[in-house]
């Protein structure tokens, strides 16, 4: 391996849901003068996303350079191996080393900060601090674990969610935002500052929530966008990206030069008005069958439990998740699954924003009724093409977009983990789990212009859902090697992590499933430096990542807090 030179330093930026079709305009007119900047001296371009682009697999994807059939991450939410039981995706089920530890293994210096799935954190050459799924500030992560309390004596500490803690107001939640940009690019500039790396990467999550709540309000072409809108909101998405553009700005400035900086994003961001809900199709068309109790005592029981939920004092809430700490995860897949019939059922979904669609197969779940093999592909054909199907009733047309068998898009060891099928929407659509125990279809079919307000009561913010992810997100990139001012096609998010171990002079593995993004460098530099290959590296245990990691990563009380996390996204109902 190479060793260490001063060319070598890679700044990697994700701003999480990041897209031109929203800020280039801000880019061109030089709204944003750090990300302008990078935008007309370096390479730009778009970036396409993994297949669905959700945070989990996309964020995932970026670190290993490899897709969801061999790294085994898909959705927020997975079950438990051969059980019903449902669990929060994270980076214990990541099954590949990522980009940072093949660099660790290879004696280079590492530092990341708050990239999505990478909790429980990892042993790095360096410093890692976990992202979105991390639970609260009191686990352990990051490392060295000491790192914790040292970023909070020098800065305060990190602020892992303040962004997800917003009150009614919007205003205030808006400010909240900005705040946890402030807070969060300061722990990074004094990482950069105390722990020099070959490497850095961190993301800031605050472009995406604010595109979550108020996309609508800088969407002129958004169908409810309201142009006398108050200022404070019809600039808040601007706002917040011009925040961030400081930051970038700040956290530049903190690693010396020569050095290569390449900013990227997850997916995009686009319009979302409707809600299709897929699981009450799929019982319309004899898929998926409830049982009797999802009517009687089932809804009794889903009543009663919401409302100990929201009346019992804090103190008993406490002792009844330390004294019988599995009950509560039981209880939650009780009310998304119990309610179906399991003897009758052939699919059923787990959906937030895109369609997972899992067949009830007998060689994944205990009392399943599809046989792998032909029968499961016939029914895999059929729920597809009725999907097509599917309308909506205001306009008459198709909300589908494709519909993707999970085994042909992504074939590896880890496919047979994964949904068997997943639903991409046209532009405007999502679709999110119904974990209300709702036993009917809406009274208006099963796409809705419903309000999507933030959280289950609508107390992060009293604001609709308005924006939702689309497959493209941005690239831009400046430094030594690197073209100036121009646009490339055609770049991947899975390209990224072999093209970041070219950048630092490192071989890309035989088995990486994107290439290094040739059309970024000038062809001086590749005369220079050829790509070079390497033998597969091999992955961590089934399931684990590299370094220790608990075999179930959540409490009871870790998984309340995830759970409030989606629903404030809007992820779950």
């Amino acid at each position: 391996m190479t060793s260490p030179d001063a060319t070598s330093r890679v700044l990697v930026l994700g701003l999480d849901g990041a897209t031109f079709d929203l800020i280039e305009p801000w880019l061109q007119a030089g709204d944003m003068p750090c990300l302008s900047r990078l935008y007309r001296s370096g390479v730009h371009g778009r970036l396409r996303s993994v297949i669905p682009p959700l945070s989990p697999e996309a964020w995932t994807t970026f670190m290993t350079g490899k897709d969801p059939g061999h790294h085994g991450v898909m959705n927020f939410l997975s079950f438990r191996p051969g059980a019903y039981d449902l669990r929060f995706t994270s980076g214990a089920d990541r099954r590949e080393p990522t980009l940072w530890r093949i660099l660790s293994d290879a004696g280079r210096r590492v530092g990341v900060v708050g990239v999505p799935m990478t909790y429980p954190p990892e042993q790095v050459n360096g410093y890692l601090v976990s992202g979105f799924e991390t639970p609260g500030a009191q686990s352990h992560f990051t490392h060295p674990p000491e790192l914790r309390d040292e970023l909070r004596d020098a800065v305060g500490g990190y602020d892992l969610h303040g962004d997800f803690l917003g009150p009614h107001d919007p205003d205030a939640y808006l400010e909240t935002v900005l705040r946890t940009v402030d807070n969060q690019a300061k722990a990074i500039c004094y990482l950069l500052d105390r722990y020099p790396t070959d490497l850095s990467v961190a993301v800031i999550g605050a472009t995406d929530r604010v595109q979550h709540y108020f996309w609508k309000f800088a969407d002129p072409s958004h169908p409810r966008h309201d142009p006398s809108a108050p200022p404070a909101l019809a600039q808040a998405v601007q706002r917040v990206y011009q925040r961030v553009d400081a930051a970038v700005e700040a956290i530049l400035q903190r690693v010396p030069d020569p050095k290569t900086v390449v900013i990227v994003s997850d997916h995009g961001f686009g319009p979302c008005h409707k809600l299709v809900h897929l699981d009450q199709w799929l019982e319309s068309r004899g898929y998926l069958v409830r049982s009797a109790a999802s009517k009687g005592p089932f809804a009794l029981a889903r009543e009663a439990w919401l409302a100990l939920r929201k009346y019992l004092p804090r103190w008993l809430k406490d002792w009844l998740k330390s004294a019988l700490p599995t009950v509560r995860g039981q209880v939650q897949s009780f009310l998304l699954l119990s309610r179906i019939d399991w003897e009758r059922t052939r699919a059923f979904a787990l959906s937030t924003q895109f369609g997972y669609i899992h067949l009830h197969r007998r060689d994944r779940f205990p009392h399943g009724i599809v046989d792998p093999g032909p029968e499961a592909d016939a029914l895999c054909e059929a729920i597809a093409r009725d999907l097509q199907d599917l309308r909506d009733p205001d306009t008459g047309e198709p909300v589908v977009e494709a519909v993707h068998r999970t085994r042909d898009l992504y074939p590896g060891p880890a496919c047979d983990t994964l949904p068997d099928l997943i639903v991409l929407w046209r532009p405007g659509y999502l679709a999110r789990t119904d974990t209300r125990g709702q036993a009917a279809p809406p009274a208006d079919g099963f796409v809705t212009r419903s309000d999507l307000r933030a959280g289950d009561t609508g107390r992060l913010i009293a604001v609709e859902q308005s924006g939702c992810h689309t497959p493209e997100g941005i690239l831009l990139a400046h430094g030594p090697g690197l073209r100036a001012g121009e646009c490339i096609r055609g770049a991947r998010l899975v390209d990224v992590a072999p093209t970041l171990l070219h950048l630092l002079g490192e071989p890309v593995p035989l088995d990486f499933a994107g290439n290094v993004l040739e059309q970024l460098f000038h062809p001086d530099f590749l005369a220079a430096r050829p790509i070079r290959r390497c033998p597969p590296l091999g992955g961590p245990p089934l399931g684990r990542p590299h370094g220790p990691a608990p075999e179930q990563p959540y409490s009871a009380d870790e998984e309340a807090e995830l759970e409030r996390r989606l629903r404030d996204l809007g992820y779950l109902d």
